[in-house]
Parts: structure tokens; sequence; C-alpha cells
């Protein structure tokens, strides 16, 4: 069966993005879509005369060889937006993206999507803005012979919702609306009633007539051409709204299941038991089992991770998670003790350097009588000195037999408390 998998717990955001979240705000559920934080930003596709992707001070080069039909290259660091091409490469004409077929030669064409070849082509967010969704579009589009586009917009490759047709040909609230000859703004909020839709990846189809992605160059005045009011009134270049998100939030007594149908045999279970903050925003702060805030996170698991990662400046947290392995190789000394896992973390939130968990030097209340004497204390008394981590249970059942290796399988579970942020490696 290979190796041993690998599970690692990270508690730590790289930077901080909001302020204290007010208790009782409800920002959303872990039961549903992905929370949005703070304010919307934009990030600029900028052609013409700088062809580049621009966002909150990063700027991300686009090249091209001189006759701008092949090898259009966007740098990958800053790696913003990710621009592919279907049906053939990417073509830059002037201030213009397109597909360039067989057919097409250097010329125009290139830079243009073209319904009679099928062609479209897909902006999506790039991994440095890992944690970012889309929210909505106000791009730039050059029509020609009596274009009709259909936009896509996609969340982990399914869409949000149904196409929507752009072209001189279409009446819709969403234009076309021209101050320029052929060049017309799109502009587009996915709505679900009064809710938000979010994407990470909008496609532009050309279905009749041809079309080009642009970045404004030669758009007149903004005032003029867009009606519906650009994302960034400051600028005519294609613009794509986002927000940081988090994959929901949880306060005290709440409960995160943390799985991924595509990586079966890995479950986490957190438990958020209690905060430490002031209500009136103020010294000395204390412990909360009741009326917490809520606490944002973001999750995952991998072939080789489990992710849970709290976030809240300002507060600090009593978890509790139990982890669950299957179809592990169980190992165990003379005396009954396992061998096959060793635990270890770092409290920083960082995979280097490791130390092994201790166990705690007690066992928590989870429930019943004495829960919120237990969780409001100052000192919960469970974690070995200088420690941030510990493990109050671990426990194997073996299932079979792997029958490639033939080494006992079976499931392995770990109960872990810790508070705040560190980093845990099983191996």
């Amino acid at each position: 069966m290979g190796g041993k998998k690998q599970l690692v717990l990270l508690g730590a955001l790289a930077a901080l993005v909001a302020a204290l979240i007010p208790t009782g705000m409800a920002i959303g559920s872990h039961e549903g879509s992905p929370v949005p934080v703070g304010d919307a930003s934009v990030v600029l596709l900028t052609l013409g005369s700088q062809d580049e992707v621009t966002w909150s001070g990063n700027t991300q080069r686009i090249t091209s060889k001189a006759n701008k039909c092949v090898s259009v290259q966007f740098d990958s660091s800053p790696d913003l937006l990710d621009v592919t091409p279907i049906g053939g490469d990417l073509g830059l004409v002037k201030d213009g993206l397109g597909v360039k077929s067989v057919s097409d030669g250097t010329g125009e064409p290139c830079g243009r999507i073209e319904a009679e070849d099928d062609e479209a082509i897909s902006v999506a967010l790039g991994s440095d803005l890992d944690g970012y969704l889309m929210s909505a579009i106000d791009v730039d589009l050059e029509l020609k012979f009596n274009a009709l586009v259909h936009v896509h917009f996609l969340l982990d490759g399914d869409e949000v919702t149904e196409p929507v047709p752009f072209g001189p040909m279409v009446g819709s609230d969403d234009g076309p609306d021209s101050g320029d000859g052929d060049n017309h703004r799109f502009f587009h909020r996915p709505m679900d009633g009064d809710n938000q839709l979010f994407f990470d990846e909008v496609v532009f189809e050309a279905v009749g007539g041809a079309f080009s992605l642009e970045g404004g160059a030669d758009l007149a005045d903004s005032s003029e051409v867009n009606a519906f009011g650009m994302l960034d009134t400051n600028s005519k270049s294609s613009q794509f709204e986002i927000f940081q998100t988090f994959a929901g939030d949880i306060t005290c007594g709440d409960d995160v299941s943390i799985d991924d149908d595509d990586v079966p045999g890995v479950l986490g279970e957190v438990t958020m038991h209690a905060l430490e903050f002031d209500p009136d925003g103020a010294e000395p702060l204390d412990w909360y089992t009741t009326d917490c805030l809520l606490k944002l996170y973001n999750d995952g698991v991998g072939p080789n991770h489990l992710l849970f990662l709290p976030f809240l400046e300002d507060t600090s947290g009593r978890y509790t998670i139990r982890i669950t392995l299957e179809d592990q190789p169980i190992d165990s000394d003379g005396d009954g003790q396992i061998t096959t896992l060793v635990m270890q973390y770092n409290a920083d939130g960082n995979l280097s350097p490791l130390e092994a968990v201790e166990e705690c030097r007690a066992q928590p209340v989870l429930s019943g009588e004495g829960y919120d004497e237990f969780w409001t204390q100052e000192d919960v008394g469970l974690l070995p000195e200088d420690e941030s981590a510990c493990y109050f249970g671990v426990a194997s059942q073996p299932t079979g037999v792997d029958e490639d290796s033939g080494e006992t399988v079976g499931t392995e579970v770990w109960d872990i408390y810790f508070e705040d942020d560190p980093a845990f490696s099983f191996g």
C-alpha cells in the first residue's frame, strides 16, 4: 500500500486580514458557501502600452514574440491570473488576447476568439491568489461580426450559474454598452437571489462571430463606455473583483468535520471549547465557553495532509481534534504499545523543526457536569511544561491485511488537545 500516510494539521495564517468579528455577527456557516472576509479588491488585466496583471502592488508581466501571435507568456511570479486558450495557442495582437489556430497565420485572427474554430479563453486565479475567489467581472471585449459570447462562471470546474450571453444582438441588463466602435464593457455579478455566487474561473466562449479580450487601451473615457460603473473607476483595464474567503466559521461548542470524498479514510473532527477575549475590547482577557466570537477557518484534506487554519486577530482558542485514519499499518511492541505512528509538532505553525508530542497530563472534560468550569479556568492543566499541544487518547483497531505488502492494517484514532496554532505531523 505504499508508505505511511502523513497528516499535517496547520494552525496559523501567514497574514492578518481582518479585525475582530463582533459577537453574534453571522458571517457564514461551515456547512455552506465560502465565507468572504473584508473588503473586495480588484485584479487588473492591462494590455496596450503595457502588458501586465496588477493587484495590490504586485505586477505579473506578460511577454510575447515580436509578431505577438505565439509564445505569449504570463510570468509565474507573481502568479495572479492564469489565462488559457481553448482551441489553439494564446495570441496577442495590439491590445487584444485571442486564440491562434492553425489557419490564423500571423494576422489579426490570432488576436481573436472565433466561433467558427470553436475557440474560447479561460481566466482563472493564479496560485498567489489561493484563498481568494472572484465575485464579479468588468471586462473590455472587442466584438466583431455580430459576435455572440457565452460567459461561463465556474468554481472547482463546475458552473455556478447558467452561461450568460453577451453581444450586439443580445438584450440584457449587462449590456452591451459601447462608446467606442466595436469596444464594449461586460459587467456581471453572479447572484442567487440576494446571495453572491463566488467563482475561481471565467470562460469566454465564442458562439457567433469573433471577439478579443482586451485591456482598455483603446477605450474612450470610462464614464462614456460603461453605464454600469466600473469596479475600479480609476482604470479602464479588464477587471476581476476578488474576496479573501474562508471555508466557514466556528465558535465555542461548535464542531467542524474535515474530510474529502477524493481522499477517503482521513477524517478530522475539530471542536472549539473555549475562546479567550474581552467582550469590551480591553484587558484582562477571560476564557468563555458561550457567547464567543466567531472564528474563521480554512480546511483541506489531501493524500498526505489535513489542514485546519483558525483565524481571529488577538484571540486564543482551546480545541480538541479527533483524527481518524483508515487502512494504516498497525505495528506494536511486545507490550502492545503502538510503534507505527509517531506524532510531532511545531508550536509556531511550521513543519520544521518538529518535536515529539507528549501525552497530556490529564483527561479533558468533554461534556456534562463541570464542563464550563474546566474550560474557563486560567490553566486547564493538560499541557506538559512549555508545550502547546498533547494527546490524551490513541487507539487502533486492525481491520485486515494489505494484499501487496502483507502488513496488518487497521484504523487509528488520535485525540489531541491544542491551543491556537501549532503544526502537527504524523509519520
